[in-house]
Parts: C-alpha cells; structure tokens; sequence
C-alpha cells in the first residue's frame, strides 16, 4: 500500500514536469527549472517505493533540465544520483558511464575535488564487478588530485589500483600505478610509506620473473631520503642477494619474515607465491638465472631515473 501512494506520488510530480515544458498560446516558453524540480520529487518518489528504473529515468531527465538552464553542478548531482541508482539495479556498467559524465560536468563547473569524490565513490561501488573500470575510475581520480598540487590525496586515490590490477593478473599494469603511488607518496614527504611500496615494488617485479627490474627498483630506491639503512631496505637487500646465490631456504625464510607477511593482503599474497611457488627458471635454480640478472642490473646500475621506474 506505501509503495502505491509512492508512485501514484511520482507520477503526478512526472505530469507536473511535463507540463513545465509544455508551451501553449499563453506560455512561449517551456520551464526546464520548474521541470527539474518535479522530476527530482518524482525520483525521490520512486526510488522510496522501489520502482528504480522509473527513478532512475527521473533523475536523468531532471539533469537534462538542469543542464538547459546552466545549472551544471546540480545537473551533475542528479546525473551521479542516477548512476547510484543504476547500481541499485546491478547495472556497473551504467554506473560508471552516468557517473563519469557528471565528473565532466564537476570539472567543468570548477569542483574538481567533487569530481574526485564522485569517481572513488563510483569505483568502489563497482570494483568487485567491473575491476577495469573501477581501476581507470581510481587514477582519473589521483589525476585530478595531481593536477590540483594534493600529492597526498592522490596517493590515496590511486592506492586500490595496483591491488585491484593484481587481483585480476594484470601485472604489467600493476607495476605502473604502483609507481604513481610511489611517486605521490614521496612528493608527499610519506617516506615510511614509500619504504613499504618498495618492497611491494619489488616483489610484484620478482612475481613477474624479472630480476632485473626488481633488482633496479631497490637500487632506485636509495633516492628517497628515509630508504637508506630501513628495515625495507636490509630486508630486500638480504632477499635479493639470498636470490643471487640461489639459496632457496634463505630466500624462502625472509619471505616468510613479519616484514612481508603483514603487507597488505595483496602483495603478502605475492610473497608467499614467491615461496611456495617460485617462477620457474628463474629462483632457486642453483643461482644461475639469478645471478646473470643480478649482473644484467650492475651493467646498467649507474642508469638514472628521475620520474622513477615504470
């Protein structure tokens, strides 16, 4: 019975709209204005009596309104209200693409910190369903908070990135926003927190069977002025060099130390991969892999990487 009077409620506030955009020979002109407002009660209307696909049209059709009159943040509002709705129906996909173009229109209105807000909200609403769009979703977010000098909320923005890219095997990926994480972190001055994704770097580089680069990302790491003498630090440093000489219980016995077993969950995962299932050819081999990769690093040891390691 409540769930009638709601949508016997909204559907007069959708006759209302739709006489706001009438014209006749005693009103020229439609009212857009008007109109949003009685689609915005409509949606309101159907979304409490559970007919969501009714308020989801409602809230697009009031930010269509909105965006007639000029009203590009409220037209973002209702468009990003429609997204949440569409997620109300299992429909991701709608999601991100509504809630995307009201980043747009955030942006373009001068919010970019809604802008930002709206795409972390969209993303973790999704990411269990729609991994690749949530992770474009997490960066376009940093990005913004790059562009705006906030080094520290875009390292929060983009810090579900290389999880979520591991997650779904997409390490190469993964080595890339890691390496943004890295970088806002330390223009951040977050030095503890850099140590830390140092040893993820490196691990998630030994996962993909390249010594080389994880060998690179520690040397690398000594730019960062709390690196040098880090628990981190000694603790990749015995880790690689356990590798160098392909002594498999050393090497297994670090990763299986506090240090990398309380990372987060996704890159502990990594570690004791790395320890109960090593790529083959490459560790515990009797140092042969190891150790030519481990020269093929020194070779290029005196490279320079002033935007850091990708």
């Amino acid at each position: 019975m409540a769930n009638k009077l709601k949508l016997d409620e909204a559907k007069k506030h959708i006759q209302a709209a739709e006489k706001c955009m009438k014209t006749s020979f005693t009103k020229w002109n439609p009212d857009p204005d008007g109109a949003a407002s009685e689609y915005i009660k409509a949606a309101v209307a159907f979304k409490n009596g559970q007919a969501f696909p009714e308020a989801k049209s409602a809230y697009e059709k009031a930010g269509e309104c909105q965006l007639q009159c000029k009203q590009l943040f409220h037209s973002a509002k209702s468009f990003e209200q429609a997204g949440f709705i569409a997620k109300e129906m299992k429909n991701f996909d709608e999601t991100a693409k509504l809630i995307e173009r009201a980043t747009n229109m955030y942006l373009e209105n001068g919010t970019p910190d809604t802008a930002a807000l709206a795409l972390l909200r969209a993303a973790k609403m999704i990411e269990s369903e729609r991994a690749d769009r949530a992770v474009k979703m997490y960066m376009k977010a940093a990005g913004i908070y790059e562009r705006e000098g906030n080094s520290r909320q875009a390292a929060d923005a983009i810090r579900s990135a290389p999880r979520l890219l591991i997650r779904t095997d997409k390490h190469d990926e993964a080595v890339t926003a890691l390496q943004r994480e890295i970088n806002y972190n330390a223009e951040g001055e977050c030095y503890e927190i850099v140590n830390r994704l140092v040893v993820c770097m490196v691990l998630l580089h030994l996962y993909r069977g390249d010594c080389v680069a994880a060998d690179k990302a520690f040397k690398h790491a000594y730019v960062y002025p709390a690196f040098s003498g880090c628990e981190e630090a000694d603790a990749v440093e015995q880790l690689l060099e356990a590798m160098n000489q392909g002594d498999e219980t050393q090497a297994a016995t670090i990763l299986n130390s506090p240090l990398f077993k309380y990372l987060d969950n996704d890159f502990a995962k990594l570690a004791r991969d790395l320890r109960e299932n090593p790529p083959d050819g490459l560790f515990f081999s009797g140092g042969s892999s190891a150790k030519n990769s481990a020269a093929a690093a020194a070779n290029e040891s005196e490279e320079e990487y002033p935007e850091g390691l990708l």
